[in-house]
């Protein structure tokens, strides 16, 4: 399957490569786009929203992809989960302050989404 990246890789900081590393994570591209998305949108936001935000800048990423990554940033305290019982939703949002106490600001600019020309494919 070939991924097409409609943008560059996202610049993460790095002191969150590195949390990342320390804790035994390897990040793939597709798992920087997920990330880097999770971290500048910083609002409740569900995995519909997520994959359609990712799907912009990188093609063929999966749910599941989406909610693996997720799973691990909430059980690692990077990321809250919050179960609406009204509509029955399940929305994620980065934790900001676990981010700060790893000596991160909240990345509102983390990653370089804006508009660029080019596209290249790769096999991953």
């Amino acid at each position: 399957m070939t991924t097409y990246y409609y943008q560059p890789l996202p610049d993460l900081p790095k002191s969150l490569l590195t949390y990342f590393n320390q804790q035994g994570y390897p990040l793939s591209l597709k798992k920087k786009y997920i990330i880097a998305q999770i971290l500048v949108l910083n609002t409740d936001t569900d995995i519909d929203l997520l994959l359609y935000k990712i799907g912009t800048y990188c093609s063929s990423v999966s749910r599941s992809s989406v909610y693996m990554v997720l799973q691990w940033m909430v059980a690692n305290d990077l990321a809250i989960k919050t179960v609406y019982n009204d509509d029955l939703k399940v929305y994620y949002k980065a934790n900001t302050e676990k981010l700060i106490s790893i000596n991160l600001s909240p990345l509102a600019d983390a990653a370089d989404f804006g508009p660029h020309l080019h596209s290249f494919a790769t096999g991953v």
